[in-house]
């Protein structure tokens, strides 16, 4: 007898039911639950942000150093790109400061914050 996916019971939890990607992987986190696959998750938010952060400031180093080789004499071009420069540098400050704040509290505060694994499972 032929059975459709939809006439077919699934209970959660079984072999037949996971997520998708790593994180439905449930050899790697076995059966712990969900403080594991959330700080998994957070984890690789906080490095998705950290990665896209550092490349948006490549990107606006390069271009406002492409708009100072092109002013050339123009005073309001090259203020334009001095700004655009040092609103990189402010953005890059920011993230980089974020972190090691974050690192600095959970140290204060007997906690790791940037494992959040370490730190979900800590709550218990």
């Amino acid at each position: 007898m032929k059975h459709l996916l939809a006439q077919r019971p699934i209970e959660l939890g079984t072999d037949y039911f996971n997520g998708i990607g790593p994180i439905g992987n449930t050899a790697q986190f076995g059966r712990t639950g969900v403080p594991t696959v959330l700080g998994t998750v957070i984890s690789l938010i906080i490095g998705i942000i950290t990665i896209i952060g550092g490349l948006w400031f490549m990107f606006i180093l390069i271009t406002g150093g492409l708009e100072v080789m092109k002013s050339g004499d123009d005073k309001n071009g090259l203020e334009s790109a001095r700004r655009k420069i040092m609103t990189g540098v402010i953005g890059i400050v920011i993230i980089v400061s974020g972190l090691f704040l974050a690192q600095f509290v959970g140290s204060v505060l007997g906690l790791n914050i940037l494992s959040p694994i370490s730190f979900l499972t800590s709550l218990r």
